[in-house]
């Protein structure tokens, strides 16, 4: 009698058991179905798609709309500053940047206060006007960096020094600006002008079938960004005074 007993409360309990696992188990696909966590509060449960912000950045490619800036034959700075700035916000963004643009697409003319009151509204780390230098010289190449506020100097350095790496042109650079959105800025703020729209090579090595240089460009501008995040106080090559050459068209 006693064994027998003691069989039914070993085969009760094994039911229970088999209960309860039957019960997690549903409970733990519905879960999944319904996106539900049942990891408890304060554990880490980040998805793997989840990326941490390295920083904020709002890219201005600089004219656009009826303003084509400067050009040379078929080229329009203001096509080449968008397509220059695309190819960096898709960089930044995949490497954990948050990044706003001040436009995407060639339509619509903006002002200066337009830009900087659409930048300081996305309360960006920084911002970055992205332009093409112009001069009547048509041998002419550099690239420079322009900066308002002395606490946008480390910027425009970081952004010549890499840019001019990247593209293999002579480092000018930066240089003092009075511009509206430049002065305006509520964040370090800077003008980078990779190379020279005017120069005859600038122009070849544009047009060339398979030209990387915009590219070439856009990387330059990517690695100031990213130098500038590791180290705001970057150095320049120099710091001159803005002459005619170096004015944004």
């Amino acid at each position: 009698m006693y064994r027998r007993r003691l069989a039914r409360q070993r085969a009760s309990r094994k039911r229970i058991k088999s209960f309860f696992v039957v019960v997690i188990v549903i409970g733990t696909t519905l879960a999944i179905i319904k996106g539900v966590s049942l990891i408890p509060d304060g554990l880490v449960h980040a998805k793997k798609s989840d990326k941490r912000t390295l920083g904020s950045v709002c890219l201005d490619p600089g004219h656009g709309g009826s303003d084509t800036g400067a050009n040379n034959q078929d080229l329009y700075e203001r096509d080449l500053n968008l397509r220059v700035a695309e190819r960096v916000e898709s960089i930044l963004e995949n490497d954990g940047y948050k990044v706003y643009m001040t436009r995407t697409t060639n339509d619509p003319y903006l002002t200066n206060n337009d830009r900087v009151t659409f930048c300081n509204g996305k309360n960006t780390d920084i911002l970055v006007a992205i332009h093409q230098n112009y001069f009547t010289d048509s041998a002419t190449d550099y690239t420079t960096a322009l900066y308002y506020n002395q606490n946008s100097r480390g910027l425009a350095a970081s952004l010549a020094n890499a840019e001019a790496a990247r593209l293999g042109t002579t480092n000018n650079g930066i240089a003092s600006f009075d511009d509206g959105e430049l002065m305006r800025a509520k964040m370090p703020a800077a003008l980078v002008e990779g190379f020279f729209i005017s120069s005859d090579r600038e122009y070849s090595l544009i047009s060339a079938a398979g030209s990387t240089r915009l590219a070439d460009e856009a990387s330059g501008i990517v690695q100031g960004v990213e130098n500038y995040f590791k180290n705001p106080n970057q150095k320049p090559t120099q710091d001159t005074v803005l002459d005619q050459a170096d004015s944004p068209e």
